[in-house]
């Protein structure tokens, strides 16, 4: 049964290994300065301009937005005021729901 697993798993990261390098130069060709996921979409109906996307816009998107939210989180965490439900629950939610109020 192990050896099945090693069979299987070996060429799996085989091909991730393979694929990292292709990842990081797109990553390093689109970057976030013309990425169509961090900017306003102006289309109809606010859908994602698709014809923009490409493969190398995705990670650098996704770490963006990660930084994003751990940066919100860190500003509600090392807020020196006595927690109460306006300075963390409703600052912990997305700007889009804060504005439905």
């Amino acid at each position: 049964m192990k050896i099945m697993h090693s069979l299987v798993l070996i060429p799996l990261l085989v091909c991730m290994i393979n694929l990292l390098p292709e990842a990081r130069a797109s990553q390093n060709e689109y970057g976030l300065k013309d990425n169509p996921f961090l900017a306003p979409y102006g289309t109809p109906f606010n859908t994602p301009p698709f014809d923009r996307i490409r493969n190398g816009h995705f990670l650098p998107a996704i770490q963006e937005g990660i930084r994003r939210q751990q940066a919100e989180i860190d500003a509600i965490v090392n807020d020196p005021a006595p927690p109460t439900f306006a300075n963390t629950m409703e600052r912990s939610m997305p700007a889009d729901y804060r504005s439905w109020k």
